[in-house]
């Protein structure tokens, strides 16, 4: 019989998972000794604690916030080319050469980078607005008496940053409480107690215990097969095999 597994260095996704089926083994065994012996509610209540800073370690504060900023600057970025594409066709000469300026600007930059990651849109965007702070532009800026729409882009592009500066702040948060969480040691201390307490009842060969015991067992062998089978597709690939591929990251990755 192997109800007691090593928790302590599995990743606590792992965890989650496992707490949750087995626990629901627990409650329905139909075993009502079970449900108030103190190992049980040891294990459920520091279960209960490591999946909510789970949550919470998953949950980042700013992704919807971040969603529609970027939008906003989206589309201040967009409203501003579209009425300079449209001064091009003044009839003050003034107006049309400034907006034939701007608009030579606007097809050097387009608009694809819009879809970018959001580190590559905020670089692109960051080089935009400083060449419109260029005399030339500026004065252009001023001849179309755009400079409310251009103070409307800037402000998107300042709040998005400031937004994204403290998303990264609370991913970083998380990751430091994924990786030195007590409430993942102490839940895998309660399970092993919580083993061990249901091997001994196992012992009395009532078929309610036994039963639970053979329900366990099985799923430790699933479990710890599936493990094995994450750990041997995580691990790296042959330095010679990949050493010509392109390197890639997040960052590369188009919005959703």
């Amino acid at each position: 019989m192997k109800l007691i597994i090593a928790l302590s260095k599995r990743l606590i996704d792992s965890l989650v998972g496992y707490g949750k089926e087995v626990i629901s083994y627990f409650e329905t065994a139909e075993i009502p000794e079970l449900l108030t012996a103190k190992p049980f509610t040891k294990v459920k209540e520091s279960y209960t604690l490591m999946v909510q800073g789970y949550m919470k370690a998953r949950k980042n504060a700013y992704t919807e916030l971040l969603f529609s900023l970027d939008a906003l600057r989206d589309s201040a970025y967009k409203i501003l080319q579209t009425v300079v594409e449209g001064l091009v066709y003044s009839e003050v000469p003034a107006e049309a050469a400034a907006a034939q300026l701007l608009k030579r600007l606007f097809d050097q930059y387009g608009t694809d980078f819009l879809i970018y990651s959001y580190v590559k849109e905020t670089a692109q965007l960051s080089k935009f607005l400083q060449e419109l702070k260029k005399p030339e532009y500026a004065a252009a800026v001023a001849t179309l008496k755009q400079g409310v729409k251009v103070a409307k882009l800037e402000d998107a592009e300042k709040k998005f940053e400031e937004t994204y500066t403290l998303s990264v702040e609370d991913k970083v948060a998380h990751a430091a409480y994924e990786s030195a969480s007590d409430a993942r040691r102490v839940f895998a201390e309660d399970m092993r107690k919580m083993m061990n307490y249901v091997e001994l009842m196992a012992m009395s060969a009532d078929p309610k215990w036994v039963a639970l015991c053979q329900k366990i067992e099985a799923f430790n062998i699933k479990f710890e097969q599936n493990e094995a089978k994450t750990k041997t597709k995580s691990k790296p690939k042959d330095k010679d095999k990949d050493k010509d591929k392109p390197k890639t990251s997040k960052d590369d990755a188009p919005k959703a």
